[in-house]
């Protein structure tokens, strides 16, 4: 849970550079680490915008909003995404993008795994010796998604109740010893 605190403070940072060129995919990916810190009123603002194709944006842009789709239901995109993923896959491999074409077939053979494009990616991979990114996050389907915010706030929940009690316990122990400290000054005397 820290690394995602952390990963999302970096990309607030990130997102609110309005010039920077990768803020939109920056945006995205704060959202998606919120999406996993248990806040699914983010879910919403990943699943339904328009994802720009490759002739509309930059191919990071594309890649990266595909990619945040298929992280949040790998359900879902299996019709959409192939279709602005496809066009990216040969660009990149027109234009020499190593990265790009590598990632691209990734995220396809997840979501056409019938098709020959996890082939057309261990290859590019071999060549390239990088791993994907496609498998850092986990797809979920929209009730683990509640289900760990819930557990999530659960936690939240304890972690203040045992700060709490913790703090209280030790007034008690504070106040026990004063009481003893006085009642033996007392008996003294």
């Amino acid at each position: 849970m820290q690394r995602l605190r952390e990963a999302e403070d970096y990309t607030i940072l990130m997102s609110r550079q309005s010039d920077h060129f990768l803020g939109f995919i920056y945006a995205r990916l704060k959202m998606i680490l919120q999406v996993q810190q248990g806040d699914i009123t983010q879910k919403e603002f990943i699943v339904s915008p328009h994802i720009s194709s490759v002739e509309e944006e930059n191919s990071f842009q594309t890649l990266f909003c595909s990619l945040c789709l298929y992280w949040m239901n790998a359900e879902s995109p299996k019709k959409p995404l192939p279709n602005l993923l496809e066009p990216l896959y040969r660009r990149a491999i027109a234009s020499d993008h190593h990265w790009l074409a590598m990632e691209t077939p990734e995220l396809l053979s997840r979501l056409k795994p019938s098709s020959n494009y996890k082939q057309q990616a261990e290859v590019l991979r071999e060549d390239s010796n990088i791993q994907t990114i496609v498998d850092l996050m986990e797809p979920q389907e929209a009730w683990k998604v509640c289900l760990n915010a819930l557990v999530n706030l659960h936690k939240e929940a304890q972690t203040t109740g045992k700060a709490e009690s913790e703090l209280r316990l030790a007034w008690f122990i504070t106040g026990a010893t004063r009481f003893y400290e006085v009642g033996q000054n007392v008996c003294d005397h």
